[in-house]
């Protein structure tokens, strides 16, 4: 397999976290990639040992990412595919298979894959849990996936123009790419033989994020209305959910 891959990492006061990954990353991944850790402003924890470039305050989930991937680009412009990651998201430390060489089979299988994601496993049950908590063997097709730790085919990403800038905290981001794909005939998928630890809301836990669960839940919602009504209507939840169904 000679396709790239440009592994996308941005961290906010969450070393450990992101160290682990890279390690684990490092260990077990044996496909080509390019690994890329952003270091988002962070402000009270020391930035990993393992970041690639640090942007001097925090400028919100998305710009982060955004700022990774074209990082990315200057490294090259031909990756086959983007792999994002979160930082409250943990390997099974005890599988050391590699997790990206079976996404990438699922891309390089159907050309009309968007998007792959290992299967999660969630530190307490939440929307997302009954999509991507593990349900047997294989793929499965899915309506929407949630971006935890997701692959991308890098030229339909590319394509939509990513993620929208204004949605700062990523409310609204994955909905809308989710949309826009299975709108122009893309699929998505969840990989059951293959999952992450998905620790939900450990940085606010553990204090890192300068605000609250119930803080960022209320201004993040207020900014994907704010940002996406006069785009899609008040409806737009229901109907980037729901709409053009796979």
């Amino acid at each position: 397999m000679t396709n790239r891959t440009a592994i996308i990492i941005c961290s906010y006061n969450m070393p450990e976290y992101t160290d682990a990954l890279y390690e684990h990353i490092v260990k077990t991944v044996h496909v080509p990639y390019d690994l890329i850790i952003v270091d988002n402003g962070s402000d009270i924890a020391e930035p990993s040992k393992y970041t690639t470039f640090a942007i001097p305050e925090n400028v919100q989930t998305t710009q982060g990412f955004l700022q990774g991937y074209e990082f990315a680009d200057s490294l090259r412009k031909d990756y086959f595919a983007y792999w994002h990651i979160i930082t409250s998201t943990k390997f099974n430390k005890y599988d050391t298979r590699d997790i990206l060489a079976p996404m990438l089979d699922v891309l390089e299988n159907d050309s009309k894959a968007y998007a792959v994601s290992p299967a999660m496993v969630f530190g307490y049950d939440q929307a997302w849990s009954r999509i991507m908590t593990p349900r047997g063997a294989g793929i499965r097709k899915e309506n929407n996936i949630d971006y935890i730790a997701s692959v991308f085919r890098a030229d339909y990403f590319n394509q939509i123009g990513r993620f929208r800038p204004e949605l700062t905290m990523m409310w609204g981001v994955v909905g809308e790419c989710n949309w826009k794909a299975r709108k122009a005939g893309y699929n998505l998928y969840v990989h059951d033989d293959y999952f992450m630890y998905k620790d939900t809301n450990v940085g606010y836990n553990m204090h890192r994020m300068n605000m609250s669960v119930d803080d960022r839940t209320h201004s993040a919602s207020a900014e994907a209305d704010r940002v996406l009504v006069p785009i899609y209507g008040e409806d737009f939840r229901k109907r980037h959910w729901h709409e053009y169904p796979r």
